[in-house]
Order: structure tokens, then C-alpha cells, then sequence
């Protein structure tokens, strides 16, 4: 049974994912090979433990279980989480059914953000393992395959839950040191629970001392070595963990000592303006290109800000048939004004009146209802957008990635073009009736603690600034609402 389960989740994901690359056009594209690699691990390892003697000497043997536990929850759970299964089974539907699918994760994501807050998680995880190993529990589960079949998912799938929110999950609304908290803690009442079975006077669980005496096997060893396994390798994959989040954190703290005396450079006014292939004539249920045009004098930063949010963009993109694209190839075209690609073959389009424009600048007022700025005069002088010494609210994260992908620190400027594409592409993509009301009705997050949105009436950003001073040689970042 579980053979073909395994087999049915690997077909599922592999043909998912190929439909994906499909459609982006290259392999890696949306999801990347190393995240397929992982899952095809995970369901190796998932294999390994289920479907091999592993599972048939854990019938006989309590540090057989243990160890097959340990394969679920240390090596298959990270690994699935990892691979974004979800996703790649997503694509095995079709283009209205991911439309709709898309639409509903975007409605439950509030939830789903509460309900996998580290916390939560941590919680979950650490009742199920003890939950678990109740006496009268864990003898259920050798006596009737099927409360087995249950103790094994439930094992697995908080596991997994509790890997993704640190791994892939909105752990960063905390910070890097609240993961290496999770971790360690977690690390410690595992360790708990194997120190326990290992210096138990007697054996806990009977069945085994009956199984472990036929093989003759002294069943206190074997509940011993059990211990062991659940203790000793368990912790050290925990230690490594935290060591990694922990080294994690520490290199951003220097990151963020190292910009100590940097200001913030003189923003350029730039416009971003979308178009919408094959929806401005006709009702189709999705765009199948949003192309971003950039017109007007842009910095470096912020290119690199737009270049993140556009590759970042795309993965969402993908759930429902379509793609983003960035044009900068206008070079002609005044500050004020913008192009938009009509559709995969035209050169240059009329800018539809229902296009949003966001300006990366101050401006005095938006000159038409779809004119929205980022910066804006109500901002307070010597304030800044962003600050690369932010760490909560998934800002740790996004200084991160930033940093990986062009190896520097996330400036304002860059904050602004990533956070312009991202409420772009966010109103434009679900294809609403009127774009240009749509956005305003929306909130966004721009990983700042509140949700972020533009004004009605005067099209500005209304999101919380910062004050950055130094106080004994020491950059003091305080938020300004």
C-alpha cells in the first residue's frame, strides 16, 4: 500500500513539475531542480523506512522503530519540506482549476500564517512526539496497522510542518534567533524523551520485551540503544541546525554593523507601469504576460530591487498560466511616460488608461486616478524606507535573499523597486475588473509588522518609515509611523 502511495506522489510531482518547466520555457524555472532532487530524497527516504526491512525488523525491535521515527522525521520531513510539493501537484491541474486553486490560497494565507507561526508549530510538533510515545499509544500502534498508519503520518507531518515554517515559512516575522530557539528547543525535549528511554529502569513498552527475548535480545538494551538513537543522532542533526541559523543571524548582525555612518542616497523619479497581454481585448480569466515597463533615470539599487521582486513574482505567476516581465528597453521614453508590451510579439503598445503607475519618487499629487507613489511628501525628513538592519517581520529574510543574489546590502532605493513590483504584479495578476480601484482596496506586505496600502485620495504608500541615528557609535534604527 505504501509502495503505491509513494509511487502515485512521486508520479504526481514529477509530472507537475514537468508541466511547470513546460510552460516557463527552461528547466528550473518557478521551481528549481536542486527542490525536485529533495523531494525525490524525501520519498527515498519515506522508502527506506516504510518499505524496506527497517520496517519489518521495527516490528521486532524498539530501536529498529525508533530508527525508523528518526528516517521520518530528521531526514523525509525536512527534505518534502524542502521540495514544495505543493506546488509541482498544483501544475497537474488545469489553468482554471490553478486559477481557482490560486484564488483560494490567497484568501487562506492570513490563516495559514497564524496557524504555522513557529509557536504553533513548535507546539504541534512537540505533542505529537510525546502524544506518541504514550505506553498505551504506542502499543495500539504495534498491535493495529492502522493506528500505526496514523502514529507514522502524524509523526511525518507535523515534522514537516515544524521544518517548512522554519525553512520556507514566515518564521522571519521574529527574527533569526527565534528559529535557533525553536530549534534548540525542540532538540531539547527530544533529547529528553531519549534520555528517558534510555535510563528507564525497566522496559516501557511489553510487547517489546517479549519480541526483543525470541531474538534473544535483552529488551532493556535494545530500549536503551533505542534511547540513543532518538538522543544522540537527533541532536546532532538539531545542533547543526541551530548552528547554521545561529551563524545565520550572526552574520547578519554584521552585516548591519558594517553599515554604520551610510545614508540614504538621492532617490530618482522612475515609473512602473504594467500591461496586460491578452486581457485588455478579451475576458479571459488570467493574463498570460504582465510585463513591467521602467521609464525615467533609475539607480542601480533599485534595478536590482525590481530584478528580485520580477523573479520572485514569477513562481505566483506560474501558478495560474502566466509570467512576468521587466522592460527597461525604452530608452526614449520621457520619465513621466511608459510603454507596455500588448503582447508576446508586438513592439510597443499605447499606454491603456487602466494601467497602474507607481513612482518610485515624490511627486506633488498622482495627476490621474492611477497614479500612486511610493515616497511621498507627508514622508518625515531625514526618514528612510528601509533599513538592511531589520530582521523582523521576514525583513531578516528578504535582507537576505537580497544579499545572496547580488552580494549587498538591501538599500531604500532597492526596497522601493522590489516593494513596486510586488503591488504590481500582486493587483494585476488575479485579472481584476478595474485594476486601477483594485489596488487601492488592496494590502500589501512590504515586511514592515502592518500591512501596507496606498491612499485613495492622494495615491501615496501609507507604511511606516524609519529614523536611523547613532548613539555611541551605534546605528539606532526607531520606526516611524
Amino acid at each position: 500500500m505504501m509502495g503505491w502511495l509513494l509511487l502515485f506522489s512521486g508520479s504526481a510531482y514529477a509530472a507537475g513539475v514537468s508541466r511547470l518547466w513546460r510552460h516557463a520555457g527552461h528547466a528550473g524555472a518557478g521551481l528549481s531542480r536542486w527542490r525536485a532532487v529533495s523531494f525525490a530524497a524525501a520519498l527515498l527516504t519515506v522508502g527506506i523506512a516504510l518499505e524496506s526491512p527497517v520496517d519489518a525488523w521495527a516490528d521486532l525491535l524498539f530501536s529498529a522503530h525508533m530508527t525508523q521515527h528518526e528516517l521520518l522525521m530528521l531526514i523525509a520531513a525536512p527534505l518534502a519540506a524542502l521540495g514544495r510539493p505543493g506546488l509541482a501537484w498544483l501544475w497537474l491541474l488545469p489553468a482554471p482549476g490553478r486559477i481557482r486553486a490560486g484564488d483560494m490560497i490567497r484568501r487562506l494565507r492570513p490563516w495559514w500564517h497564524r496557524a504555522t507561526h513557529p509557536a504553533m508549530v513548535f507546539a504541534l510538533h512537540a505533542a505529537v512526539v510525546w502524544g506518541a510515545h504514550l505506553p498505551w499509544l504506542f502499543v495500539a500502534a504495534l498491535q493495529n496497522e492502522y493506528v500505526h498508519g496514523v502514529q507514522h503520518f502524524l509523526l511525518f507531518a507535523s515534522a514537516a510542518l515544524f521544518w517548512w515554517a522554519l525553512v520556507e515559512g514566515r518564521y522571519g516575522r521574529l527574527g533569526y534567533g527565534a528559529a535557533v530557539l525553536f530549534v534548540f528547543g525542540t532538540s531539547l525535549h527530544t533529547g529528553l524523551l531519549g534520555a528517558g528511554f534510555t535510563f528507564a529502569p525497566r522496559v516501557v513498552y511489553q510487547p517489546y520485551a517479549e519480541r526483543a527475548a525470541a531474538l534473544r535480545v535483552d529488551p532493556l538494551e535494545d530500549q536503551q540503544l533505542a534511547g540513543l538513537i532518538m538522543w544522540i543522532p537527533a541532536g546532532a542533526v538539531f545542533l547543526l541546525t541551530g548552528l547554521g541559523l545561529f551563524a545565520a543571524w550572526l552574520g547578519a548582525s554584521e552585516r548591519r554593523a558594517d553599515l554604520n555612518g551610510r545614508g540614504l542616497g538621492r532617490m530618482s523619479l522612475v515609473v512602473l507601469s504594467v500591461g496586460i497581454s491578452g486581457l485588455l481585448l478579451n475576458a479571459t480569466p488570467a493574463p498570460t504576460r504582465v510585463s513591467i515597463t521602467v521609464a525615467g533615470t533609475i539607480s542601480s539599487d533599485q534595478s536590482r530591487g525590481i530584478n528580485l521582486s520580477a523573479q520572485e513574482a514569477t513562481t505566483v505567476a506560474a501558478l495560474i498560466g502566466s509570467e512576468v516581465v521587466v522592460d527597461t528597453k525604452f530608452p526614449t521614453v520621457p520619465a513621466a511616460l511608459a510603454g507596455v508590451i500588448a503582447g508576446r510579439d508586438a513592439r510597443r503598445a499605447v499606454l491603456p488608461k487602466a494601467t497602474p503607475i507607481i513612482w518610485l519618487g515624490s511627486i506633488p499629487a498622482p495627476r490621474t486616478s492611477c497614479d500612486f507613489s511610493i515616497a511621498h511628501p507627508s514622508t518625515p525628513k531625514g526618514a528612510v524606507l528601509w533599513d538592511a538592519t531589520l530582521v523582523k517581520f521576514g525583513a531578516a529574510q528578504l535582507n537576505e535573499r537580497f544579499r545572496r543574489k547580488f552580494d549587498g546590502v538591501m538599500t531604500p532605493d532597492a526596497w522601493t523597486g522590489w516593494f513596486a513590483v510586488k503591488a504590481l504584479t500582486e493587483t494585476l495578476l488575479p485579472a481584476p475588473a478595474d485594476r486601477c480601484r483594485d489596488i487601492t482596496a488592496r494590502r500589501f506586505d512590504g515586511h514592515k509588522g502592518t500591512a501596507l496600502r496606498f491612499d485613495r485620495a492622494t495615491g501615496a504608500l501609507l507604511h511606516p518609515t524609519y529614523l536611523v541615528t547613532h548613539e555611541r557609535g551605534q546605528r539606532v534604527v526607531t520606526e516611524i509611523r
